[in-house]
């Protein structure tokens, strides 16, 4: 007998998961005005099992298909079993690495939020606000990056210099 999170874990990719199909074709409004400016697979995961599902985002319309995609163009891998059905009952999800794709998850943030202000005008400054709040929360961070890379540059940028110098003189002696 198969134990309790994977019983859960099939009821969330077969019985939940489908239920996002059923919302897309029921909304007319934002969600669907969103999805049509985004096409690719959102895939869902246990790391280092067949264990998952998909949507698929093409041509206007959401599927949602059981298994594991090879190419999707954003992967949320979960440790465990019991990781990935906390993302569906409330608790705290259990990633396994880090998310791939976060760049498409971007523009998928991007666009979620053009369709908010297009149905919303008001939501622009809201909008706004959270972007300078993010702004300024991420510049630690990016200073530290580059203070922490600039002894790698300088030293990528002498040793550059010195061989061009040698292949300069190599060439003219």
């Amino acid at each position: 007998m198969a134990d309790k999170a994977m019983l859960t874990n099939r009821i969330v990719l077969r019985s939940i998961m489908p239920l996002f199909k059923i919302l897309h074709e029921e909304d007319d409004t934002l969600l669907k005005h969103f999805l049509t400016r985004f096409e690719g697979v959102i895939q869902l995961a246990v790391k280092g099992t067949d264990i998952g599902a998909h949507i698929e985002l093409k041509d206007r319309k959401l599927d949602v298909v059981q298994g594991i995609h090879p190419n999707p163009d954003i992967l949320l891998p979960f440790k465990h079993i019991s990781g990935m059905n906390a993302l569906f009952t409330g608790g705290i999800p259990v990633f396994g690495g880090f998310p791939r794709g976060l760049a498409r998850l971007g523009l998928l943030t991007k666009l979620a939020a053009e369709a908010l202000v297009k149905k919303y005008p008001a939501m622009a400054n809201v909008f706004g606000f959270v972007k300078a709040a993010a702004k300024l929360v991420a510049a630690p961070f990016l200073g530290l990056a580059f203070i922490l890379a600039l002894p790698f540059v300088g030293m990528a940028t002498l040793a550059w210099i010195g061989i061009r110098g040698l292949a300069d003189k190599a060439r003219a002696g």
